[in-house]
């Protein structure tokens, strides 16, 4: 073979190393948007009426680790779900939504056994029932029955502000797919 030729082949070659890199890599096309900038997803924000209650239910039963502020007061700005995954605490006003958010998360592993520690946890009253607050408390701050669904297995966590925190099991891997949009 001459020495073109290898050279021409050479070049052949790695054009399509090259080129077949780029292509896997996504740097020949784009999928979205954000397949441009580096994001990551950071967290929801949660708006609230009762900051007491709030706190208590998401610290106390839903047992997540608070997320403080770095100035004197250490107040408890919102809520560490896993590991970069946040929900901020925002006060519910004019200009924000209202309460009775939906958040889903997805349980790898133990649903029973996660389930059965927030229902205990639940028991106990975060707040002392009166006559003048029994309805507005009344079926909030509650942890539901286990139901079976076509993807997986789920059980809702109502909190006292009427927002709920879905937790679900899939049978398979990407059966989150399948699921219905919530309502």
């Amino acid at each position: 073979m001459s020495n073109f030729k290898q050279t021409a082949l050479l070049a052949v070659v790695y054009s399509f190393i090259i080129f077949g890199t780029m292509a896997i890599s996504g740097w020949v096309s784009e999928r979205n948007l954000y397949d441009k900038y580096i994001i990551e997803f950071d967290g929801i924000i949660l708006p609230y009426q009762h900051y007491a209650l709030t706190v208590n239910f998401y610290k106390n039963v839903l047992n997540f680790k608070p997320l403080l502020r770095k100035d004197k007061s250490k107040a408890i700005v919102g809520f560490e779900i896993s590991s970069k995954r946040h929900m901020y605490l925002e006060p519910a006003n004019e200009f924000s939504s209202s309460t009775g958010q939906t958040i889903s998360i997805k349980v790898r592993n133990g649903f029973d056994e996660l389930h059965s520690q927030l229902v205990v946890r639940s028991e106990k009253p975060l707040t002392r029932v009166t006559k003048e607050n029994y309805l507005s408390i009344k079926d909030k701050g509650v942890i539901t029955r286990i139901v079976k669904r076509r993807w997986g297995r789920e059980f809702v966590a109502y909190d006292y502000e009427g927002n709920r925190v879905i937790f679900t099991e899939y049978k398979r891997k990407n059966d989150y797919r399948n699921r219905r949009p919530l309502k």
